[in-house]
């Protein structure tokens, strides 16, 4: 295998991992991230909900950690037990299963909220209870979809993010090393990395430039590689296809 490096843009809690892997795989990573997540505490009123649930929802791999942190702080794990709790992506269903959740996706292949409630189990939700577990903002498709469906929708949110500053040192450091990867694993870390790149260079040509000195972009869905292709650059894209930590080191295999 050739050499490569890695921009691994993920928050730090989430990064080692992936990085021990790329590094038993030959390659170099440096650690770029754009987004910090904060843990914030449910409200009272929100608890209470919770035994009243026919279902959660779990959007990210953050909303099961930050999910479980709480329960445990407060010693209220049994009030995850008996619960039907469904993720969006295999890697947040691997998350819920290590820490304990008795959890299912609804899809083998497309991991996104579009395939997500498309399956009919999602349509079979009038009159029904949900929590949907998540961060602050973000998309509103699932829950508008499953109001429009019947049911009665409650957000939990578990996290927030906070942008990171640029780190200009790390990012011309990559774009210097053999076969630079960039790793962008939500649009709203594309947006924060552009916004360093935009606010350092004055320049948006200057940024298309400087991004296009990146070897590959590795991506964790359609809809990232979408926005990504909004900037106009020639630089080529992978989505991963199994959506782990092993799936992203394969899906860098793909380019080196």
């Amino acid at each position: 295998m050739h050499s490569f490096t890695l921009l691994n843009t993920r928050p730090a809690h989430q990064a080692t991992e992936l990085n021990d892997l790329v590094v038993e795989s030959g390659g170099k990573v440096i650690s770029c991230p754009t987004i910090e997540v904060e843990w914030r505490a449910l409200l009272v009123t929100d608890v209470k909900k919770v035994g009243d649930f026919d279902k959660l929802i779990f959007t990210s791999a953050n909303a099961i950690e930050g999910w479980v942190r709480w329960f445990n702080q407060q010693n209220n794990q049994s009030e995850l037990s008996g619960l039907t709790c469904y993720a969006i992506g295999k890697a947040t269903k691997i998350k819920g299963l290590e820490l304990g959740l008795n959890i299912v996706t609804l899809s083998d292949t497309q991991f996104d909220s579009e395939h997500f409630l498309a399956h009919p189990t999602m349509h079979e939700v009038k009159g029904l209870a949900i929590g949907l577990v998540k961060g602050i903002g973000g998309r509103t498709l699932i829950e508008n979809t499953l109001t429009e469906r019947g049911a009665v929708v409650s957000q939990l949110n578990v996290y927030q993010r906070k942008t990171i500053p640029f780190c200009k040192q790390a990012w011309q450091c990559f774009i210097a090393s053999p076969n630079p990867i960039l790793l962008i694993t939500s649009i709203e870390s594309w947006q924060n990395l552009l916004k360093g790149l935009s606010d350092e260079l004055n320049d948006s040509v200057a940024v298309i430039d400087s991004v296009n000195q990146v070897y590959g972009f590795v991506v964790m869905s359609q809809r990232i590689a979408d926005e990504v292709l909004k900037l106009g650059c020639s630089t080529a894209i992978k989505v991963v296809t199994t959506q782990s930590n092993q799936g992203i080191v394969k899906t860098i295999q793909q380019y080196v």
